[in-house]
């Protein structure tokens, strides 16, 4: 991998591990279970293999979209296109199996129709993250877009990032009023 390469995907890794890894899955599961305490609501049964398997379908969702920048940063850069396709492939691919097979388990095999708040947490922790790195990414572009003697490859990184991040905060946030103006059942 070309050293455009190895930079690109370390600094898109290591967003994804801090805001994803270190800490969601515990701060997730403990605010699950003193909000149910709170609440004196009737213990949810599966809160434990919900908050693992939602923890791992958000992880694998953004493994998807850095492989999506990866594809379309390859793309647009003909030095890095071959690393970059290949690299881009394999997250997209491998994240993607993760995403739909946690998204089917927790779909067909838990009660999260009926017990909806580790969905309605995970789904929040994640568009706070993929905003903080879309909005990182706004003001990265246009911070370099006013730099002098920025090389090209940068700013097209930068554009890219913006791109696939934007796009799926704003998918996140239509889905999730969409489903705040539906009554409730």
């Amino acid at each position: 991998m070309s050293s455009y390469g190895s930079i690109l995907f370390g600094a898109t890794s290591s967003i994804w591990i801090l805001y994803t890894f270190l800490w969601l899955f515990p701060v997730a599961y403990l605010i699950l279970r003193w909000r149910a305490y709170r609440e004196q609501t009737p213990a949810d049964p599966h809160l434990g293999i919900k908050a693992a398997l939602y923890y791992f379908k958000t992880l694998a969702y953004h493994v998807v979209l850095v492989g999506t920048f990866c594809l379309i940063f390859g793309l647009i850069n003909d030095h890095v296109r071959e690393e970059m396709m290949r690299l881009g492939a394999g997250l997209l691919l491998g994240g993607g199996l993760v995403y739909g097979a946690h998204a089917v388990i927790i779909d067909k095999r838990t009660n999260t129709h009926q017990f909806p708040a580790v969905a309605r947490i995970y789904n929040g922790f994640n568009l706070v993250m993929t905003g903080l790195v879309a909005m990182a990414a706004v003001i990265g572009t246009l911070v370099l877009l006013f730099a002098e003697h920025t090389p090209t490859v940068v700013i097209r990184g930068a554009l890219v990032l913006l791109l696939v991040y934007g796009a799926a905060w704003a998918a996140q946030a239509a889905f999730l009023l969409k489903r705040v103006d539906q009554p409730q059942k």
